[in-house]
């Protein structure tokens, strides 16, 4: 027990659902504007706009997410909340202390099509309210903490950077034929002259997931991971959902690609999924495997140059999509299966020890998560700050 009295934030700030801006209003420029996402965006016609600090999403996807900014902002589509005495409540304590609520926040969210969190619900939260000394000293502690766990994240996403970047050189050069001495040989085929591109099928409207796992697993686009699929947070769909979309399955061995959202991700489906429903927002590509193996046609569709003429046939449809007819003009190099087989090999004997790599990184990031949310969680329970309590 922290023994501090506990008041609502209503009391301690003014909470205030912030105006929106439209386009007409404002012209690209300098004056920062968060409207209602993680990232601000600049404009001009917006100076005489009242600055923030703590900004609370209002609406959309991120409705209930909380930040912070050093700098006077304008939040459109968002609620501020202004501290009303600086000289007995700290601002970045109260945004330290909404993080750590986080969680609850994002629980106040109302309406399906677009969640909404109000000022009204905001201002009944309770807050923790020791003296302004100790929050200050809570302050200090968490950010000095926070900040050595920043510094070492950036190194661990420098990491990820430089690996992907390996991967990258790798593959555009093993597909330049700097590693074969047969390269000038090797066929080139648009990929409509031996495979058929299927799309996938979206739940019914009105459906959803099964709560449980069934015998009906359905790959999503954010199930690609790596050149692979993903199995840990797999949904799955109803017995009686799987009968209308039981056409759009999977094969074993069938190369996919994802066509719109994240363009070009890419992934061979492995036996255990054999038979899953995908999503519509990813194709199959159905093949001879004597002709092109999976694995090899895996690789080279995440090749730098494939992933940019991915891009570009993307952007030429109104809303980004790669279409099933532009995947089949892409043309790609065909060895011969002996050489396809050395070539997969050679890739996969470089790659090993940095997928390993890749994963221990995606495991870190998840650490730091987790560890954020417990110096916070220590920080509101007063375990941060015991030896301040006399302070």
């Amino acid at each position: 027990m922290t023994g501090w009295r506990m008041v609502k934030l209503g009391d301690i700030a003014e909470v205030v659902r912030g105006s929106t801006i439209t386009r007409k209003e404002v012209t690209p420029g300098e004056v920062p504007v968060i409207a209602g996402g993680r990232t601000p965006s600049c404009y001009h016609n917006v100076s005489n706009r009242e600055g923030t600090t703590i900004t609370v999403s209002a609406s959309g996807a991120y409705a209930g997410y909380v930040q912070y900014f050093e700098i006077p902002i304008f939040a459109s589509d968002c609620s501020t909340i202004k501290v009303k005495d600086e000289h007995k409540f700290s601002p970045k304590f109260l945004f330290y202390m909404l993080q750590a609520s986080q969680r609850d926040i994002y629980g106040f969210q109302r309406g399906s099509g677009q969640p909404h969190v109000y000022p009204s619900q905001l201002v009944g939260l309770s807050v923790p309210a020791p003296s302004i000394d100790e929050q200050c000293k809570m302050v200090e502690l968490l950010e000095d903490h926070l900040s050595r766990l920043d510094a070492a994240l950036a190194d661990v996403k420098q990491a990820k950077v430089k690996a992907a970047q390996f991967r990258k050189s790798l593959l555009q050069s093993v597909f330049e034929g700097q590693y074969s001495a047969s390269s000038d040989t090797w066929e080139h085929r648009a990929i409509g002259d031996f495979a058929e591109a299927k799309g996938g099928k979206r739940l019914p409207k009105g459906t959803k997931w099964s709560d449980a796992p069934t015998a009906h697993p359905y790959i999503r686009a954010t199930d690609f991971k790596f050149g692979e699929i993903n199995t840990e947070d797999l949904v799955h769909v109803p017995d009686s959902v799987w009968k209308s979309i039981s056409r759009y399955i999977v094969a074993e061995n069938d190369v996919l690609i994802t066509i719109a959202g994240t363009i070009g991700e890419i992934a061979v489906v492995p036996s255990g999924l054999a038979g899953a429903n995908l999503t519509e927002n990813a194709a199959k590509l159905v093949f001879d495997h004597e002709y092109v193996m999976p694995a090899y046609l895996s690789l080279y569709l995440q090749s730098p140059s494939v992933q940019q003429e991915f891009r570009e046939l993307s952007r030429a449809t109104t809303q980004a999509k790669l279409a099933l007819y532009r995947i089949a003009t892409v043309k790609i190099p065909v060895p011969n299966l002996h050489e396809q087989q050395e070539i997969v090999q050679f890739v996969d004997e470089k790659l090993r020890y940095l997928s390993s790599s890749l994963s221990q990184i995606s495991a870190i990031q998840l650490q730091a998560s987790s560890l954020r949310s417990a110096l916070l969680q220590a920080a509101f329970t007063g375990q941060l700050t015991k030896e301040v309590a006399s302070v």
